[in-house]
């Protein structure tokens, strides 16, 4: 019984470890790597091409892309908000 039970805890964090890694894999996949991305300057002919248009796209995934559940904003806006709050919460704390 122990051991089905350290087996089901097993199934479950993996899922919830893999599962967002999954989603990453496929936006990366659908937004850097296919034909017409934006991202692409013609054919990826070796890694050099490759490890380029992954630095643009990750640029592009960490500093631009607009956050739907913070109101349209990029990351680095989010972020900013989010260190204002929290340093406002704790300024009213002491």
């Amino acid at each position: 019984m122990k051991e089905l039970q350290d087996n089901r805890e097993i199934v479950i964090y993996t899922k919830i470890f893999t599962v967002p890694a999954e989603t990453i894999i496929g936006l990366y996949k659908y937004e850097c790597i296919r034909e017409d991305s934006p991202f692409r300057n013609g054919p990826i002919k070796d890694i050099a091409d490759l490890e380029n248009i992954t630095s643009k796209w990750v640029h592009w995934f960490n500093t631009e892309r607009l956050l739907h559940k913070s109101g349209l904003i990029p990351p680095n806006e989010a972020e900013e908000q989010w260190r204002h709050t929290v340093t406002n919460r704790a300024r009213l704390q002491n």
